[in-house]
């Protein structure tokens, strides 16, 4: 399950990538958790490693590759390998003559349930990275301040632009309109919250009712204005949302920090700065050196083969992870909308399990709807009545009938069961469901969620085993 994922930019004229290392290990040797040292955890950043903790339950994976000028750094820390809940965190750059692109992600293989309020602290070593290295920036905007707005026609232009979505960076942009609900101590931990996640932009206090009029003109009102605050997302991946200022101001700035950084999950990590990529270049590179010289040893086609093979492994393992991926975006649509369309007919209920998805959770509440014998419920009959209507139509329900038609399609499927193939993964895609492949075994995950796991053979033993597995899949999917 991914916790945390992002993007930024760093002026990389004045520091290397052994600058960027140097910062990972510091991180590790200053964290509580972890019990690396100087002494055990020795290497450079041009090298490839693999190395244990002397306590066997944190793990360093290190890869470097250098190619076509473009270099690549990859440092993975893996904390409680041995233990149910494993953390894992993954700094990866990608550096040119100018400047390093650096994506962070922290993520949990789980198979055990934790309560979903459980708060998730941002990695320290976002903030370590933007603070040491310096010159963070995303689009054009820096990313270690707040961008306080004056009444200039930069600024109208400026802001207007992020406001219809034209805008180069990752980062989400955070506005608060005037009145601010926050005082300048607020603010400054808003900032901290969001620090490497969003930009952060306040409209000026003085004569903010022309400055907000005048940005209505040219965002075509799409604005926050009169103490709301709008998140505002680049052009194809989503619109806007605004937040009144009628909570508390820490629950505020806790709603403000779970939207951007759920925003942030869903967002395509670059290729490049994915472990399987890196390999790939290296093994590419690798190969590609050995066909210029003249090969004479066997040991040389035995090196070149074993290379092939890599490469190979890589790229099977990076097709299947775009596959997963290309099914999943078919059917997830992330929805930032405040509340749903007023409707005389229908309501809706609030939740906060970011792990599941609005079908998931509808046709879960349906069938424990559907399952209630109204007889046995002691209800008057005004309750009665509205029960028996809201059970009749259920079943008209388009979400309802598609998820229900989704699981017999998958029922079907696995009723052939052959082996992990394009078929099978297709049909899992709608419920997030995605595989990967863990020796003999196949093992199917909610995707962002690794706690509730299904393992089965690649290779079926006999014509029950899809039906076996259907019925496994049955009891996390109703």
């Amino acid at each position: 399950m991914i916790l945390y994922q992002t993007i930024f930019n760093v002026d990389s004229q004045s520091k290397t990538l052994e600058d960027v290392k140097n910062i990972c290990c510091e991180w590790l040797y200053a964290s509580r958790n972890s019990k690396f040292n100087s002494k055990n955890l020795k290497f450079n950043a041009y090298e490839d490693i693999d190395i244990i903790s002397p306590n066997h339950s944190e793990r360093v994976l290190a890869n470097y590759v250098d190619c076509d000028q473009v270099e690549n750094f990859y440092f993975e820390y893996q904390k409680d390998i041995h233990k149910s809940n494993q953390w894992i965190t993954i700094i990866a750059i990608e550096k040119n003559a100018t400047n390093f692109k650096i994506g962070v992600k922290l993520k949990t293989i789980s198979t055990s349930p934790r309560p979903d309020n459980q708060p998730i602290k941002k990695p320290l070593i976002i903030s370590k990275l933007i603070d040491e290295l310096g010159a963070a920036f995303d689009g054009e905007f820096l990313i270690d301040q707040i961008n306080y707005l004056d009444n200039s026609t930069y600024w109208i232009e400026t802001v207007s632009k992020f406001v219809n979505g034209d805008f180069t960076g990752h980062l989400p942009c955070v506005y608060l309109s005037q009145p601010v609900c926050f005082n300048e101590e607020q603010i400054q931990d808003l900032q901290k919250e969001l620090f490497g996640l969003a930009h952060i932009f306040i409209e000026p206090q003085d004569n903010y009712q022309a400055f907000s009029y005048k940005l209505k003109e040219a965002s075509n009102s799409k604005n926050a204005y009169n103490g709301s605050i709008g998140i505002y997302w680049k052009n194809g991946f989503s619109k806007k949302l605004f937040l009144k200022a009628d909570q508390t101001t820490q629950l505020l700035i806790n709603n403000l920090n779970r939207l951007v950084r759920s925003s942030l999950l869903v967002q395509k990590f670059p290729k490049s700065l994915t472990r399987h990529s890196i390999l790939e270049k290296k093994f590419r590179t690798q190969i590609d050196g050995l066909k210029q010289k003249e090969l004479k040893n066997p040991q040389d086609y035995e090196e070149l083969i074993k290379l092939y093979d890599a490469e190979i492994e890589a790229k099977n393992k990076k097709i299947l992870e775009l596959e997963n991926n290309s099914y999943q975006y078919d059917y997830q649509d992330f929805s930032r909308e405040v509340s749903p369309e007023d409707s005389n007919n229908s309501f809706s209920i609030p939740f906060n399990i970011s792990q599941y998805f609005e079908k998931e959770i509808k046709h879960k509440m349906y069938n424990l709807l559907l399952e209630l014998q109204v007889d046995n419920l002691g209800l008057s009959d005004r309750k009665k009545e509205i029960f028996e209507d809201i059970v009749s139509n259920i079943k008209q329900d388009k979400d309802y009938e598609e998820y229900s038609n989704q699981i017999e399609h998958l029922k079907n499927v696995l009723n052939d069961f052959k082996g992990n193939n394009t078929k099978l993964r297709k049909a899992l895609s709608p419920f997030n469901i995605e595989l990967s492949e863990d020796g003999k075994h196949l093992k199917a995950n909610f995707r962002l969620d690794t706690r509730y796991p299904q393992s089965f053979a690649k290779t079926p033993s006999d014509n029950r085993a899809g039906k076996n597995i259907y019925r496994d899949f049955k009891k996390i999917l109703y």
